[in-house]
């Protein structure tokens, strides 16, 4: 009696999954342990793994190249576990996978990737460390929807975290990024208006030989990230081939490089950012930027450039100890409102270009000139700011 019972209590549960549209994952609570006597290593779990099952690996160093092919929802978890590939082409190969979950591995010495994610929808990545690759850290190729999160990448030949072109939807969050001989996080996205977008965000970013954050394409929100000591900028973003790339630059500190921040595209924010101590703070090109709410110190040679730009505003942003020129202006028109620019060695407001205004801005301690005009006399408008103006035709 209480056999069938439980039967008809099965079914009825069941039923209300296939009605709702839901059906049960095929291997949903299946769990294989590695090891065991059923599966001694990693990839003899993960061919036979159903849809929907767990792979738990004990504690141990394992030297195993590893892929997973077609899954749906498979996560691999492990806690201590080490998997070196001796120099193979990659460690860990997700491919063709939906949903999958990876997380708590180090992955070392692979001759081409480390951990690679291709042809996947979806997924998380998380709290895994990759090291001592001899090409990129982690790389999303042909896949949508990913999440990296809190995962360390470092000491890498390439790239610390790359998406090929046509990588959208990804997140990477609050992971770590150091030693890269080449870009420390590099997402190549869409250049369409429909692209999903991709977040970067919360991340650190240390000693890479080239740009520390570098993007390509629309839809990016690039925020709360810091960024140190990178051979080139500090944070890129490319967006000039597309005519609306709504790319958000936000809450991100950097430090150092050849550019703090450099933007070029169409109708991208850039805002309350805090740079210092590069050749240039803020290097913006292209058209209808706001950069606003920024804090730039130390420049070497430029706070903040607009070059070439026209129909872009730069607004409640400071620049301070320049050794060169607070804001320079080339192109236009443009806005500067409500800026300030302190202890510049050259000046502090540089136009070059017709069309500009330039209204409520103030200038200390900025020689030789606080405010200085390059185009012919009335090209462009002063307005209300608190230094005299040398004009030179």
């Amino acid at each position: 009696m209480r056999i069938g019972f439980v039967r008809l209590l099965v079914l009825s549960v069941t039923a209300l999954f296939v009605a709702a549209g839901v059906r049960p994952a095929a291997g949903a609570g299946v769990r294989l342990n590695v090891p065991s006597a059923d599966y001694p290593t990693i990839q003899s779990a993960l061919d036979a793994v159903p849809d929907g099952g767990t792979v738990v690996v004990a504690a141990d160093e394992y030297h195993e190249t590893l892929h997973l092919a077609g899954r749906a929802n498979v996560t691999l978890s492990g806690k201590g576990v080490v998997v070196d590939a001796d120099g193979a082409d990659s460690v860990l190969w997700l491919d063709g996978c939906t949903a999958p979950v990876v997380t708590g591995f180090v992955f070392r010495d692979a001759s081409k990737v480390g951990l690679l994610v291709e042809d996947c929808v979806g997924g998380t990545l998380s709290k895994c460390v990759v090291e001592d690759q001899q090409s990129d850290g982690i790389r999303l190729e042909g896949s949508d929807g990913v999440l990296v999160s809190a995962c360390t990448v470092r000491n890498v030949g390439v790239d610390g975290i790359s998406g090929l072109p046509g990588t959208v939807g990804t997140t990477v969050s609050k992971c770590v990024v150091e030693d890269a001989a080449n870009h420390g996080i590099v997402i190549r996205g869409e250049e369409g208006a429909g692209a999903a977008p991709t977040t970067i965000t919360g991340n650190t970013v240390a000693r890479t030989a080239r740009h520390g954050i570098a993007t390509g394409g629309a839809h990016f929100l690039i925020s709360k990230n810091r960024v140190s000591d990178t051979g080139w900028d500090g944070i890129a973003a490319d967006s000039a081939t597309v005519a609306t790339s709504a790319t958000v630059i936000s809450g991100n500190t950097v430090t150092g490089g050849n550019r703090c921040i450099s933007l070029a595209g169409a109708d991208s924010q850039v805002l309350k950012n805090k740079v210092s101590g590069s050749d240039f703070g803020l290097f913006l090109t292209g058209t209808g930027i706001l950069a606003a709410g920024n804090s730039v110190t130390a420049p070497g040679i430029g706070g903040v450039v607009l070059n070439p730009a026209t129909g872009c505003r730069v607004e409640k942003t400071k620049v301070a100890d320049s050794g060169g020129w607070g804001f320079h202006l080339a192109g236009g028109p443009n806005e500067i409102a409500g800026c300030s620019a302190s202890s510049c060695a050259n000046g502090g407001f540089l136009v070059e270009g017709t069309g500009s205004t330039l209204s409520g801005n103030k200038a200390t301690d900025c020689g030789p000139y606080p405010g200085l005009d390059l185009s012919p006399v009335g090209a462009n408008t002063w307005t209300g700011n608190k230094f005299e103006v040398v004009y030179v035709p």
